[in-house]
């Protein structure tokens, strides 16, 4: 968005870099600018790796204190919605 809505960067690169430096450490729910973009960025030596790596920490450190790491398998039984139990009172 900074770049296509906001128009406050030159290109996707140059918003993912400006993004990743005010401490974004991810893009949802896609990937415009955090996808190809930063890779080529970092490959070609514009973004650091480093600021990446900072980022990636931060977000992986949230992740094990959340213990989405304690169980990295979901079950595989089919979730069934709108059942008594799930609906709000009054719904």
């Amino acid at each position: 968005m900074l770049h296509e809505y906001h128009h406050v960067s030159s290109s996707k690169a140059d918003a993912a870099f400006a993004a990743l430096d005010a401490g974004l450490d991810i893009e949802l729910p896609f990937t415009d600018s955090y996808g190809d973009p930063l890779r080529e960025a970092v490959q070609a030596g514009t973004i650091p790796e480093e600021l990446v790596n900072v980022s990636l920490r931060r977000a992986l450190a949230q992740k094990f204190a959340l213990g989405l790491f304690d169980n990295p398998y979901v079950s595989n039984t089919a979730v069934v919605f709108d059942t008594a139990e799930r609906t709000p009172i009054g719904a």
